[in-house]
């Protein structure tokens, strides 16, 4: 199969060589767009990424989707798909475009498929070097910042409308008195350091469990990336079990005390 892909990769770059210069800037508004999806995926899942492929503005990435799901084996897919490029025979810029589309379509569903950062290298070896790959990367560039935010804002909101939960147990109520006044006497480097050193969902579970105040004072303490990997992992596990939020405490106070007594740390 990589044989059948490799013989339409071939035969866009052939094409792309006779393309209209001024034509060559949608080359890269759909690597962008393919990179775009990439994101999205990693972000919010697969079944946001075939509603953005639904919202395509390109009939044929459209089309060739269709065949990326069952009862379609992926051999019987590339065959399609591939057989659809050569039915078509589109030319020039329009050539490449599709290819990218292909490539796109066959990447995206797949579990093993590259990592935004990788998918990214592959596309932009499709662009021309020189201004348009500058180009290229301009355009990914933004629309990454702009997909980030989108989701930052979505992850706070929702964050924010959390009603969070009344423990009852002593134990659990004695974790929380203990571990936030520890936390109120470090700085904030202090702070920095103990993040460090605990696992994302150790954090997040705490973060479940602390007042409003001290949410707060640690989420400053994280990057502005960090933050809002706290608080979908916080979302994620609201409501929150009691024995699990208590542990995690637990745990934190041990590496507190641990970092304390090598002097990693001072405790005011």
């Amino acid at each position: 199969m990589e044989k059948i892909l490799d013989e339409v990769r071939r035969d866009a770059i052939e094409k792309l060589k006779t393309a209209d210069t001024e034509d060559l800037h949608l080359l890269t508004d759909v690597a962008a767009y393919a990179c775009s999806l990439t994101k999205v995926k990693q972000l919010y899942g697969l079944s946001a990424v075939k509603q953005a492929v639904g919202d395509s503005q390109s009939e044929f990435f459209r089309f060739i989707c269709k065949f990326i799901s069952e009862p379609f084996e992926a051999d019987d897919a590339i065959q399609l798909i591939t057989n659809e490029y050569w039915s078509r025979n589109p030319q020039g810029v329009q050539a490449m475009t599709a290819y990218i589309y292909i490539r796109t379509a066959l990447c995206i569903p797949d579990p093993e498929h590259p990592f935004p950062g990788e998918f990214r290298f592959l596309l932009q070896s499709l662009v021309p070097p020189g201004s348009l790959r500058r180009e290229f990367e301009e355009k990914t560039g933004k629309i990454d910042r702009e997909i980030e935010s989108r989701h930052e804002r979505k992850i706070s909101e929702s964050f924010s409308h959390i009603i969070w939960p009344e423990f009852q147990d002593a134990e659990t109520l004695e974790n929380i008195r203990a571990l936030e006044s520890v936390l109120d006497r470090l700085p904030d480097r202090d702070i920095q350091r103990l993040i460090r050193e605990m696992d994302i969902d150790t954090i997040s579970a705490c973060i479940c469990a602390f007042s409003e105040n001290m949410q707060n004072r640690v989420i400053q303490n994280l990057s502005r990336r960090g933050g809002t990997q706290i608080k979908e992992v916080a979302i994620q596990l609201h409501p929150i079990n009691e024995k699990i939020a208590s542990q995690s405490m637990a745990n934190m106070l041990l590496v507190l005390r641990r970092l304390e007594a090598s002097g990693e740390i001072r405790i005011l």
